[in-house]
């Protein structure tokens, strides 16, 4: 009888025992294949055709110096060793191309924003600084975009003051609190700074100025604004010396002050023609149109509400948030003046904790070019940053910055402030892109070409140079792309990531609890626990009496 010869494949099959480690090895295999599908979809969400130069800008960038490490070291070991828990600094946007991989303005650095309008600095810059701000933060906005949520996100930490006399934001009738410019009106040079303030925010960038009358006007308005302060009067005699001339009246309260260079220099005034005269006065009352606000006065003294204290707010965990609208006889003098109030006081404590303030105070300055025109700022962000007053300043053109800082002043806050963010919005016609671009860099593309002949065909490479980001492509920028320029590394592309991507900063402004970046989870109220039972009770004892007998 036939038998047929085993088939050995059959046979291995049937000996064959599955390990029991087998089928963990094979879900794991699957769970990694599924991770690395996910995080290259990851990956190509959201790419746009300029990312593809960010390996031109990362060739031979390093970038160690704007990562957590080198920042959180040097927190922690050089500018704030004091102060527990930290962060490394602020967080400006993550690396296009490495996922997660965030580039940080640290404790000593100023940063200067140019975005154009719509392009995200509000959503992705302003209230992430202002909710991850480890003490006091200051915020200005000529209107409600994103004070809603900063309010929200910050109502776990100190004090809050809102500053909206033109109410743009707040409705109530009643001041949040009082504060007056000539509170900080100690002598004729902060007179003199004020009033720069107050000439700045009513000057309109395109006209023309006459540098005498200009010159002679802010002198005669910061000797008015002293005389106020030494007499004890308000910002509504300031007012009423300038608009009806009352020169003899200046000149008395300096001479009975003592201040006989202002009281000097009225003199001279008076003695000038009329029109002269009147040329001068005219150019003061300009500036001093703010005052002519009665919005705006009933918010430097109101009976019963609070009064804002610089010096006590720069060493709090407090918020201040400071709107105003545009335009001549606004609030933006006011709003620098408190900006400015804010940094001097910054500055004092600064030099009490032995040049750097303890605890960094975080400045954004949305609208600089709008509410808070601030002469001296230029001048001030090449230190500021040393003292631990970190500014962010916000402008939607370079165009913008010349017209309320001038040629040296926009060239000053650029070159000198050590983080340059650039969202694009800028015109294709500008000269700043040009320039920008060509500081960016240039690349070299090669072409391979191939020509024929007798011998066969031959092959050879030419390159040229190219930029990498040329004037139309930095005009044209997606949005919530932006390119991060530093001090001490080359510039990169960044995505800016918006509040409401972030979970966070979504359950900060959603009131939940965040200690040191992380969620805290609320817990569970416990259920209350049955009381045990209690004994059933024993009858009780029944005493027998004797059975009543009636009388026979």
């Amino acid at each position: 009888m036939y038998t047929p010869a085993p088939d050995p494949i059959q046979m291995a099959f049937e000996q064959f025992q599955w390990p029991w480690w087998g089928t963990p090895l094979l879900i794991a295999l699957a769970v990694l294949a599924l991770a690395g599908a996910v995080l290259a979809l990851i990956r190509m969400h959201g790419r746009h055709p300029v990312d593809r130069m960010q390996r031109h800008l990362r060739a031979g960038n390093r970038l160690a110096p704007v990562m957590y490490p080198a920042r959180l070291k040097a927190t922690r070991e050089d500018l704030h060793p004091n102060v527990e828990d930290l962060p490394p600094g602020q967080k400006i946007g993550t690396l296009v191309g490495a996922v997660g991989t965030w580039v940080w303005q640290g404790w000593r650095d100023v940063a200067i924003y140019i975005f154009g309008p719509g392009r995200g600095k509000t959503t992705g810059s302003v209230v992430r600084h202002m909710l991850e701000a480890p003490g006091a933060a200051v915020m200005t906005s000529n209107k409600v975009d994103g004070v809603k949520e900063v309010l929200a996100g910050r109502q776990r930490a100190g004090e809050q003051w809102v500053y909206d006399p033109m109410q743009v934001y707040r409705q109530e009738g009643t001041p949040d609190f009082v504060y007056d410019p000539l509170d900080d009106v100690t002598d004729l040079t902060t007179a003199q700074e004020i009033a720069a303030i107050f000439e700045a925010s009513t000057k309109d960038g395109d006209s023309k100025s006459d540098a005498q009358f200009d010159s002679q006007g802010r002198d005669l308005f910061a000797y008015a604004l002293l005389a106020a302060k030494l007499e004890g009067e308000g910002d509504a005699q300031v007012y009423t010396w300038i608009t009806q001339q009352k020169h003899d009246e200046l000149r008395a309260v300096m001479r009975k002050h003592g201040q006989s260079g202002p009281a000097a220099a009225l003199l001279g005034l008076q003695g000038q023609p009329d029109k002269t005269r009147g040329s001068v006065y005219a150019t003061a009352q300009r500036m001093a149109s703010a005052l002519a606000n009665d919005k705006l006065l009933a918010w430097t003294n109101a009976p019963g509400v609070r009064r804002f204290d610089a010096d006590a707010f720069v060493r709090s965990n407090d918020t201040a948030v400071l709107i105003s609208r545009n335009g001549a006889g606004s609030g933006g003098a006011f709003v620098a003046a408190l900006v400015r109030s804010i940094a001097r006081a910054g500055e004092r404590a600064a030099s009490a904790d032995g040049g750097r303030i303890r605890v960094p105070v975080v400045f954004e300055l949305d609208e600089v070019a709008n509410i808070v025109r601030w002469p001296e700022l230029p001048e001030l962000v090449s230190f500021y940053g040393s003292l631990g007053l970190i500014l962010g300043m916000y402008f939607q053109s370079w165009g913008q910055i010349v017209r309320t800082f001038g040629n040296d002043g926009a060239d000053a806050l650029w070159s000198t402030s050590s983080i340059r963010v650039y969202g694009g919005g800028e015109s294709t016609q500008s000269p700043f892109l040009k320039r920008f671009s060509e500081s960016i860099g240039n690349y070299e593309e090669w072409t391979t070409n191939t020509s024929s002949g007798r011998n066969g065909s031959t092959k050879s490479r030419t390159s040229r140079s190219k930029p990498i980001l040329p004037a139309d492509v930095l005009a044209h920028l997606p949005k919530w792309r932006a390119v991060f320029d530093a001090s001490d590394v080359g510039p990169v592309l960044i995505r800016i990531r918006p509040c409401f991507e972030d979970k966070v900063l979504m359950a900060m402004i959603n009131g939940q609890e965040v200690v040191n970046g992380k969620i805290v989870k609320p817990k569970k109220p416990k259920k209350p626990k049955r009381p045990a039972a209690e004994p059933a009770a024993e009858p009780a004892a029944i005493t027998e009496r004797p059975e009543h007998v009636d009388a026979v």
